[in-house]
């Protein structure tokens, strides 16, 4: 019979409670950490550009608030709710730098602007010939200065080509970067696994077809939304200042979100659609390892 040691048993035993605390004070430390750093990425333009709306400040300092408070929960439990892949890095963190990015550009941008100056600097010049090379007919690039009304002054008009060149590209660099991770890296498998519930929350598993299926149809829609979305955002917002008319293209801050959005958006829809499919991938063939098994059983 094995010998038993008690005092290594008693000892592992005390150490459990320990463990745990750690692991909850870590899981809340970084989940705090999450939460500010999305809440001044939201916080950039209604602190950083001078002459701001009040209105539209005000709007940003909300939203940053509550972007924080949703990031700090989906990450401090267990059983998410909306948010997408908490426990699959590096998505969420390639998504949330190409935002954090775009918004410390278009922000530092419209600040040179409304003090007077020119944009200076080698990003400065690497968006200008990305913007004027791309503004070329039926081009998104070409979308955003279409969708300027004609009395923008000159100095917001190349402010929005820089940004859309530096934005269009970056989107699709930003993508080929999450591709080249699924490839090289296993992503998004672990030692731990990968859970299916905790990493699409909003996904049932029992519910309509079957999974690979439905993960494969969303995952064409979400790719094909991603490359259309830069043609049609312009062509919405333009209907919109119709109707509203073009006093917001006076507000830098507003401009900052459109072009933020319009450049974060596709690429995360695009990364969000390979993920998927990965993850289909991923379900098909251990379905195709388990009926191999299975058959090797039988024989």
């Amino acid at each position: 019979m094995k010998a038993v040691n008690w005092d290594k048993d008693t000892a592992s035993y005390r150490d459990r409670p320990v463990k745990r605390k750690q692991a909850m004070i870590t899981k809340v430390i970084g989940a705090l950490a999450r939460a500010v750093l999305i809440s001044v990425a939201f916080a950039i333009p209604s602190l950083w550009i001078p002459n701001f709306s009040s209105d539209s400040s005000q709007l940003s300092l909300a939203f940053a608030l509550f972007a924080a408070a949703f990031v700090f929960f989906e990450y401090l439990y267990d059983t998410p709710s909306t948010l997408e892949f908490t426990t699959a890095p590096p998505y969420n963190r390639i998504r949330y730098f190409w935002f954090a990015f775009m918004v410390l550009f278009t922000s530092g941008l419209f600040r040179t602007i409304s003090f007077g100056q020119d944009p200076q600097g080698p990003l400065s010049a690497v968006a200008t010939i990305f913007g004027h090379v791309l503004d070329i007919p039926y081009s998104p690039v070409q979308l955003i200065s279409l969708m300027m009304p004609t009395t923008t002054s000159p100095q917001v008009q190349e402010a929005m080509l820089m940004t859309a060149g530096l934005g269009y590209v970056g989107s699709w660099v930003v993508c080929g970067i999450f591709y080249l991770v699924i490839r090289f890296t296993n992503w998004p498998k672990s030692d731990t696994g990968f859970n299916v519930w905790k990493n699409l929350p909003l996904l049932d598993p029992t519910s309509g077809k079957d999974i690979v299926f439905r993960l494969v149809r969303d995952a064409r829609v979400n790719i094909s939304i991603g490359i259309i979305a830069p043609f049609a955002i312009p062509a919405l917002i333009k209907v919109v200042f119709i109707y509203t008319g073009t006093r917001l293209f006076s507000d830098p801050e507003t401009l900052v979100w459109i072009m933020v959005g319009w450049s974060a958006v596709p690429a995360s829809l695009i990364m969000r659609g390979t993920a998927m499919m990965r993850v289909a991938g991923m379900i098909a063939e251990r379905r195709q390892s388990e009926e191999t098994n299975q058959v090797l059983q039988l024989a």
